[in-house]
């Protein structure tokens, strides 16, 4: 967007917001952005402004206080770590069946070569013990989908410590915001005021790395030098279910501590 768009949009978004306050309402900066987006030029007109900023208020306001809700934040919490348990017993459940049917193809490859059985029935007969392979490793690959969800779990958690502590309460609105969106774990165990050691630290950052991995085929890194790396496939970064159960126990016994205090 070139500097006289920039100046065109920044007039329409100041325009929206003093529009908002001389109507009673104190709209977020990013919330007027998005007003100027959807209605463009007729964010002038006050007939097609004023329903549009109090539909926006009142979903906003719906928004914000759930966003803000430490029980809220808690349900979902249990319910990401929920989903998460079920698809994490179904790759245990792959990786049995893939020992299982290796075993098996193993076997029969072994017995076909030895009664010296003919190219032909030998392919045919081993084919069958193909798809039993083929369905334990689709099992097996979610569990970078698993690692995702447990991620999501812990952030949630670490939200509703946030929003239920009476000095985070009392922040300024808009540091009230920017947890909303804040997505790093680590971030946020920091600004709770959790210590993490360093391992702790790198559990956390492969939980991350397994958000990203979760839903995109791949990932941009950075290397030493600030160059764009590719990051293909999920295998080399997908946390162990064990650890994030000990990073999980560990916030919540912080938690269980602020509480009691």
């Amino acid at each position: 967007m070139s500097d006289k768009a920039n100046k065109i949009k920044e007039k329409a978004v100041d325009h929206v917001l003093a529009f908002a306050l001389g109507a009673g309402h104190d709209l977020p900066r990013y919330e007027a952005e998005r007003i100027v987006s959807e209605l463009g030029e007729d964010c002038y007109d006050e007939a097609v402004l004023r329903p549009t900023v109090d539909s926006q208020m009142r979903t906003y306001r719906l928004f914000a206080g759930l966003a803000r809700s430490p029980a809220a934040w808690d349900a979902l919490s249990e319910d990401l770590w929920y989903a998460a348990s079920i698809l994490q017993d179904c790759v245990m459940e792959g990786f049995k069946e893939l020992n299982a049917a290796s075993l098996e193809w193993s076997m029969l490859e072994h017995f076909l070569d030895a009664i010296g059985v003919r190219e032909e029935e030998r392919e045919r007969q081993l084919v069958t013990k193909r798809r039993p392979l083929g369905t334990a490793s689709a099992k097996i690959k979610l569990q970078t989908q698993a690692a995702m969800l447990r991620a999501f779990s812990i952030e949630c958690l670490l939200k509703a410590m946030y929003y239920e502590r009476e000095a985070i309460r009392a922040e300024d609105p808009l540091e009230r915001e920017d947890m909303r969106f804040t997505h790093n774990l680590g971030t946020l165990a920091d600004r709770l005021g959790i210590p993490l050691t360093r391992k702790q630290r790198g559990w956390l950052f492969a939980l991350g790395m397994a958000v990203t991995l979760g839903r995109y085929p791949m990932i941009v890194d950075k290397d030493k030098k600030d160059n764009d790396r590719l990051v293909l496939g999920p295998s080399s970064h997908c946390p162990l279910p064990h650890r994030d159960m000990e990073m999980r126990e560990y916030f919540q016994r912080i938690r269980n501590r602020i509480v009691n205090k």
